[in-house]
């Protein structure tokens, strides 16, 4: 049987792709094959921590918790479930424990069926498995006290969990506007006025609120309409040095939600749920920031997370076709990242102010992943969520420009390595000038 070697350090970052979800799994349980909570596909090869191997699993020394009987699975779905409980009580052990180098008997390409016969990665051979994967993980999201719903992937190995709101929250939308145009077929359109539309006409979630900021450039006209809807509220910004966090910050103290959605004026809604599945996100334990996915006009990926490579922010997968897999299915589930792009990003609103706002040392370009930095410092995790869609007109509503000045990348530069020596999200097996790439 073929055999792979990989390094500690890729073993880390396997165990950092099987966050299930949001959870960050740095613990001593590594599933090589489940990626996320999405990616259950049978879990063998699954590798324990020696004293979790020498044990079996009802062995009165392990927890009660972990030693819970889950009845009518198999073998490999036991291991599974076993490791769910593992991971709800080891969040975040270091790896110090892993051998250098470890065998591993199966490829970790989860595209290639290497056994016809493997529930990794055929159904067909054993239907059964797959309900039994979908029942562990039920009971382990029960365990947890989540609120969710498990649907069936359109990739048929995977599983597709919807984190319910688990109550109502008033949620305000802060949109910073220079009040830009855009030219139409039918003519031209001010971003403001889209935006607001699109809000209005597609989201279903009903318990929101529409700060916008601007610049005192509003139309008579804009004012009036405005005015009329009772969810929409008016701050002006009239610093003379512009300044995008301050105009940020300045609509977030008028804010009155629990939490905050962070807009810009440039984006249109595509999934009219996306403020529920942003919100059971941003509920659950331990999430600081969410992000969605941001699409150009057409249909191709411009934001879907970010990595951090040699210092320097990056959007993974930019311009890739909306329907693309990704690697490991990046783009089809939900996934943790260093940062989430401020184009559209929610957060708690306690937690926003506690931490400052965004920092007003970068007033263009950088605050938002600066600002998720300071969330994972203290122990918060990033989510991009691979089903909350939208359309993004990169730039316009940034008055200041769009690029990336030398000082601004020198002063991030200088936090990062300061805060990390890596992305502790992206495996530095790869490359490090191309996103998910492999460098051989």
């Amino acid at each position: 049987m073929a055999a792979s070697f990989f390094s500690k350090r890729l073993l880390e970052q396997i165990s950092l792709h099987a966050q299930f979800g949001v959870h960050s799994l740095e613990t001593t349980v590594l599933l090589f094959k489940g990626l996320h909570l999405a990616h259950h596909r049978g879990i063998h090869p699954a590798i324990l921590r020696a004293p979790f191997v020498k044990r079996r699993r009802a062995d009165p020394v392990l927890p009660a918790q972990i030693r819970h009987k889950t009845t009518n699975l198999s073998l490999a779905q036991h291991r599974q479930d076993l490791a769910f409980r593992k991971t709800a009580l080891l969040h975040r052990i270091l790896l110090s424990h892993i051998a250098e180098k470890i065998l591993l008997t199966k490829p970790l390409n989860h595209g290639a069926d290497y056994r016809s016969n493997s529930t990794a990665m055929s159904l067909a051979s054993k239907p059964y498995a797959y309900g039994r994967q979908r029942r562990a993980l039920t009971e382990f999201l029960q365990y947890k006290n989540e609120s969710f719903e498990i649907q069936d992937h359109p990739i048929p190995v995977l599983h597709r969990v919807i984190f319910k709101p688990k109550h109502q929250s008033l949620i305000s939308i802060v949109i910073p506007t220079a009040n830009g145009k855009i030219d139409w077929k039918l003519g031209t359109q001010r971003h403001i006025d889209a935006i607001v539309e699109s809000i209005r006409e597609k989201t279903t979630y009903a318990a929101y609120e529409i700060i916008i900021v601007h610049n005192g450039d509003l139309t008579p006209e804009q004012i009036a309409r405005f005015d009329c809807d009772s969810a929409i509220s008016l701050v002006a910004y009239s610093d003379t040095n512009f300044s995008l966090s301050r105009k940020i910050n300045i609509g977030v103290d008028a804010a009155r939600g629990e939490l905050i959605v962070l807009l810009n004026d440039d984006v249109r809604i595509i999934s009219s749920d996306w403020l529920e599945l942003m919100l059971g996100m941003a509920q659950r334990d331990g999430v600081g920031a969410v992000g969605a996915k941001l699409l150009f006009p057409n249909d191709t990926i411009q934001h879907a997370g970010v990595t951090v490579l040699e210092g320097s922010p990056r959007h993974p997968f930019y311009g890739d076709p909306r329907d693309a897999v990704g690697y490991w299915s990046a783009l089809q589930v939900d996934r943790n990242y260093i940062a989430v792009t401020g184009a559209c990003q929610m957060t708690p609103r306690a937690l926003f102010r506690e931490l400052g706002g965004y920092s007003e040392e970068f007033p263009l370009n950088y605050n938002d992943v600066e600002y998720c930095i300071r969330l994972y410092k203290k122990g918060y995790r990033m989510v991009s969520m691979a089903n909350v869609l939208l359309y993004h007109y990169e730039g316009v509503s940034k008055d200041g420009g769009r690029g990336v000045a030398d000082h601004e990348h020198a002063k991030f530069l200088k936090i990062w390595n300061e805060a990390l020596d890596r992305d502790p999200y992206y495996s530095p097996n790869l490359s490090q000038t191309e996103n998910f790439e492999t460098p051989w």
